[in-house]
């Protein structure tokens, strides 16, 4: 009998110890991931030591593949009300809220402040896109969609141009500035090189791959402004020589190099409407995303497409 339970403690301490080394986690990998999250509530969550907020529409299915939108915030905005003012959009479209809490330079007029936002914000919202599925245990789609309002317009469309790969679709309305994707300055013999982020000759060092045209090409632009929007004193005098020197013009200008481009590119000015949001320039965004979201699963897009469509 003693040996029987000796060789009985011997196995189960065998056996702790191989579970604790299937626990430890190699870097990047959740060896115990988060149960699924509640559904219907706003959530505050952390990655990486950023706060982001959280919703799972109520219409979730496990086995459906569900649809992310990120949402930016403008600079003035806190992130939880910009998050609570969209969770009925989220619910009623059955889309998953991604609402970062991305710290933003106050200096947002310098070109400067824009290159070291984008050094920070960008990886670090494209390792959380990668992480999301395992952080929430849900069954994501691989392309998100996009909306931002005023600075998170800006974050939004760079975001786009820097990982299109991860990108269906961005609706960004009232953006103070525009990254032109081109390499080089229009204004010039063509030849001398126009950096981020007023061009993308240099992109690769904020997102360690070149600028993909062709990438690019796929995701869909809704760009929104209102027509009284158009003060030059409030946006930054270094992008004026390249898109103009208001939001209206430079919604035109964005709009018109997407569109030579060569995406699928829809601009929308709102009459009466300064630099805000209203309930219809929101609807008009998100009818936009949902019908490009539609058509990418009539297509039949790679992991796009639900799994029993």
């Amino acid at each position: 009998m003693g040996n029987l339970r000796l060789r009985v403690g011997i196995i189960a301490f065998l056996v702790a110890a191989f579970l604790a080394v299937l626990s430890i986690s190699a870097p990047g990998v959740i060896s115990n991931p988060p149960e699924t999250p509640a559904k219907g509530q706003l959530l505050a969550r952390e990655y990486s030591s950023i706060g982001y907020f959280l919703y799972v529409p109520t219409s979730a299915d496990s086995m459906r593949p569900l649809s992310v939108l990120v949402a930016l915030r403008g600079i003035g905005d806190r992130a939880e009300d910009f998050a609570t003012s969209l969770t009925a959009e989220a619910e009623a479209r059955g889309w998953v809220l991604v609402v970062p809490q991305t710290p933003y330079n106050p200096d947002w007029k310098k070109v400067d402040a824009l290159k070291s936002d984008a050094q920070s914000e960008m990886p670090w919202l494209e390792s959380l896109l990668e992480s999301l599925p395992e952080e929430t245990s849900l069954k994501l789609k691989d392309r998100v969609l996009l909306y931002g309002f005023s600075r998170g317009a800006q974050s939004a469309h760079r975001f786009a141009l820097m990982y299109p790969e991860r990108v269906l679709g961005a609706a960004i309305m009232s953006a103070g500035a525009y990254t032109l994707p081109v390499d080089c300055n229009p204004a010039s013999d063509g030849e001398t090189p126009l950096e981020f982020p007023l061009g993308v000759s240099d992109i690769k060092s904020y997102c360690g791959e070149p600028f993909d045209r062709n990438e690019v090409k796929q995701v869909a632009f809704w760009i929104g402004v209102g027509e009284k929007d158009n003060a030059s004193g409030e946006v930054s005098a270094s992008f004026d020589r390249y898109i103009g020197t208001n939001r209206v013009d430079r919604a035109k200008s964005f709009a018109k190099a997407m569109t030579d481009l060569g995406a699928k590119t829809e601009l929308q000015l709102f009459p009466n409407l300064a630099h805000q949001e209203s309930a219809e320039s929101r609807e008009r965004a998100f009818d936009f995303l949902k019908t490009i979201e539609k058509e990418t699963i009539l297509a039949g897009r790679p992991n796009q497409q639900p799994s029993d469509y």
